[in-house]
């Protein structure tokens, strides 16, 4: 082994220790920022159950979505209109939450729409063909108006 190579070899948990600690550091700005993470605020108006999600729809946050939504479903409501104005990003893992979700619903006579997509959520929602599976809105107030 060269001196060199040793000299690694030696360093290398102090590397990634400093890897971690970088890799927290991170995670902890983006989450001081809000980057990280989905707000959701849900109210009712009049038939409608309406849910406002921010943030990001991932695989850390996407189950808690899916998660409330049957809850909701659970004590009784049925049309659920999710805004999504202030969704940032969704990943997979929530494309697989609003699948459930949708299903749960279709089993018990209700309905699932969406409002205000963001570009980066249209995007996905028209790679995805969900926006052929689900009613999307331009807003909110035509969401209330059409459902």
């Amino acid at each position: 082994m060269s001196v060199r190579s040793a000299w690694l070899h030696a360093r290398s948990p102090l590397l990634s220790c400093q890897a971690h600690f970088f890799s927290s550091k991170v995670l902890y700005k983006s989450i001081m920022r809000g980057e990280i993470g989905m707000e959701l605020n849900s109210y009712k108006q009049d038939k409608f159950f309406i849910v406002k999600a921010s943030g990001r729809m991932d695989a850390i946050s996407a189950p808690e979505f899916e998660k409330s939504c049957l809850e909701w479903i659970q004590q009784g409501e049925s049309t659920l209109v999710v805004d999504l104005e202030g969704l940032q990003y969704m990943s997979s893992a929530g494309l697989r939450s609003i699948l459930v979700v949708g299903k749960k619903l279709k089993s018990v006579g209700g309905s699932l729409s969406f409002s205000s997509l963001t570009p980066n959520v249209a995007h996905v929602f028209s790679i995805s063909s969900f926006g052929s599976m689900f009613p999307v809105y331009d807003s909110l107030e035509k969401a209330l108006g059409n459902s």
